[in-house]
């Protein structure tokens, strides 16, 4: 096993020691928490929030309220001049306005339409950890329905496995494909009838607060202690998840996805190892198969 993989455009100079300590640890003490927009998914599939507002299916007036928040190009656009909170609770607002309201059923087929990817390694990732007892927590500023979507394609669904912390069932949900996967990102609230009527939590989950994720999670993550962690992103901030001060270990790895909103320093400063904005994941599959 190489790694870090030839081809990483950044490795920092703790590299080699973490890789030691990761392996002195040994999988029972590992936990692998990553990002889902394009580090999941492959780097051009749409992400979560573009998904709906894609979809023909959904209102027009949705459509219209949302796709001013996508541009990022326009001067003085919403999706420049909007702060983190005010963008995500604008959209969410309009999701759970929209008139008829959005069906838990259409959501599959929704997600299906839009050809979402995921990136080369990805399901070898989650299978290789699913088998060898090492938890996930996919942390995204997306939206669960469909990060899950996605995970359990050609999965039944309908019975979700239960979490144990009582807490963060607003927060947080599991996979039923991979059991060790759990989500935390924004979810939808349907009420009896399966029809969207709020998102959770009220507090938008964004990408410019995911460095207060061990406080939106600590009881869940302290229910099964681990003190190693790999941490995936594609953005810079996506490497900030506060892990350090709860006495975890972390190897953080990027992909260099940030086009011009990012420059590679960002990358240095976020990440031991930054890999190109297309690499699969098999280095990681294969440095998770070499710890046991």
């Amino acid at each position: 096993m190489m790694f870090p993989p030839s081809n990483a455009l950044y490795v920092g100079p703790q590299v080699r020691q973490l890789v030691t300590d990761l392996s002195l640890r040994g999988l029972s003490e590992l936990r692998v928490y990553t990002d889902f927009d394009h580090t999941l998914t492959f780097p051009t599939s749409l992400e979560c929030h573009e998904v709906f507002a894609s979809c023909n299916g959904l209102p027009q007036a949705f459509q219209a309220a949302v796709r001013p928040l996508l541009d990022f190009e326009t001067p003085g656009s919403p999706g420049l001049v909007l702060d983190a909170d005010a963008w995500w609770s604008t959209y969410h607002n309009a999701l759970v306005a929209a008139d008829p309201p959005l069906h838990r059923s259409q959501i599959g087929p929704i997600v299906a339409s839009t050809g979402i990817e995921l990136r080369p390694g990805a399901d070898d990732l989650l299978r290789a950890c699913c088998e060898r007892r090492v938890p996930i927590l996919v942390a995204s500023a997306g939206i669960t329905d469909i990060i899950l979507s996605v995970i359990d394609t050609g999965e039944n669904v309908s019975a979700k496995p239960q979490l144990s912390v009582d807490v963060s069932q607003s927060l947080l949900e599991r996979s039923a494909r991979y059991t060790n996967v759990t989500v935390l990102a924004n979810r939808c609230e349907f009420d009896a009838s399966d029809r969207l009527v709020g998102m959770l939590p009220r507090a938008p989950y964004h990408s410019l607060n995911k460095a207060s994720t061990t406080e939106l999670v600590g009881e869940f993550l302290s229910s099964t202690p681990r003190h190693c962690g790999i941490v995936l992103g594609d953005k810079p901030r996506d490497g900030a998840l506060g892990l350090e001060a709860i006495g975890v270990t972390t190897l953080r790895v990027g992909f260099a996805n940030g086009g011009e909103r990012h420059q590679m320093s960002d990358y240095e400063a976020a990440y031991d190892v930054v890999l190109p904005r297309n690499s699969p994941l098999d280095c990681i599959v294969e440095l998770i198969a070499s710890l046991g």
